[in-house]
């Protein structure tokens, strides 16, 4: 592979920042991410005080982030997230996702919501319309 086609490859990828208390859940997302391509993790943590000092340091394109959070609440962290940085995509992951949630936080600058036991194909439709700098909300909410 040339230097060039490297320089390309690392260009179309998207710098990632997990944020997710479970450490298997976060080795699970890992691979998806892996399996798909496109993108490159930069950073994982466990609490949004560590995603907070993340996004400072690593500068990431996107984060996708836990909705169950300890400490400081996902919408708190988000705030946050916005004033020190507003590029980042962030998809939130929940285990409930209700017809209004979506809707609410994409208010907060949130561009995805999706349900924990979505499929890997959703997952991957997300990722992919983050990176194009739009939202997603399942079509199924």
């Amino acid at each position: 592979m040339s230097l060039e086609t490297l320089e390309k490859k690392g260009a179309d990828m998207s710098r990632v920042l997990l944020v997710d208390e479970q450490p298997l859940v976060r080795v699970a997302i890992k691979r998806l991410l892996q399996d798909e391509g496109g993108t490159e993790l930069v950073a994982e943590c466990s609490s949004g005080r560590e995603a907070i000092e993340q996004l400072r340091h690593c500068r990431p394109e996107m984060v996708i982030m836990d909705m169950g959070i300890e400490v400081l609440g996902v919408f708190d962290i988000v705030r946050h997230m916005r004033t020190i940085d507003p590029q980042p995509g962030i998809i939130i992951l929940t285990t409930t996702l209700d017809a209004s949630f979506p809707r609410r936080i994409i208010k907060l600058g949130v561009s995805a919501c999706l349900s924990k036991s979505c499929s890997a194909h959703e997952f991957y439709k997300a990722i992919r319309a983050v990176q194009a700098g739009r939202h997603y909300i399942p079509e199924a909410v």
